[in-house]
């Protein structure tokens, strides 16, 4: 299954100077539970963020960068220079595992399309940014669960499913 994964803030801010604008307790708890042991495709700036905070792709996940200007020689780390290359490596080396497309957002505007699941974090918040999420068409996709959560600055997950 393809799925893209996000948070974003009430102005659809997923970025600010090629970092997340915001640390909000347990919001990436989410994140990592459904992507542990699966396969996360991202964009080469949002590799280098994590790369940056960890010194090491995201451990036991299939690390999968999206770049035409640098390559990453890492264990399980894998560098493509599109989205279609990745998504046909991905099905052939790795059937039985899930996929989730986690940014930036020329990553996820060209993934919108083909996404077959959307787990969405909204941060109760106004941030200043300079990355934002592509609106996407609700009408396209069924809001199949909502869990609203309490903490430093309250958020909501919402799974979305494709009609």
């Amino acid at each position: 299954m393809i799925s893209l994964i996000v948070a974003f803030a009430k102005n659809n801010v997923i970025g600010k100077d090629g970092k997340i604008p915001w640390n909000i307790e347990g919001e990436q708890s989410r994140f990592k539970e459904l992507t542990t042991n699966n396969i996360v495709i991202m964009g080469r700036k949002t590799f280098e963020e994590i790369y940056q905070k960890l010194q090491k792709p995201l451990p036991n996940r299939i690390n999968i960068v999206i770049s035409k200007t640098k390559k990453y020689d890492f264990e399980n780390c894998f560098t493509f220079d599109s989205l279609d290359a990745a998504l046909d490596f991905c099905k052939k080396t790795f059937p039985q595992k899930d996929i989730f497309i986690s940014g930036g957002a020329a990553l996820y505007k060209k993934a919108l399309p083909i996404v077959e699941k959307m787990y969405i974090t909204e941060i109760a918040l106004e941030v200043p940014g300079d990355t934002f999420f592509p609106k996407f068409l609700e009408d396209d996709f069924i809001c199949e669960e909502e869990i609203p959560v309490k903490s430093n600055v309250d958020f909501v997950y919402k799974t979305y499913k494709r009609r």
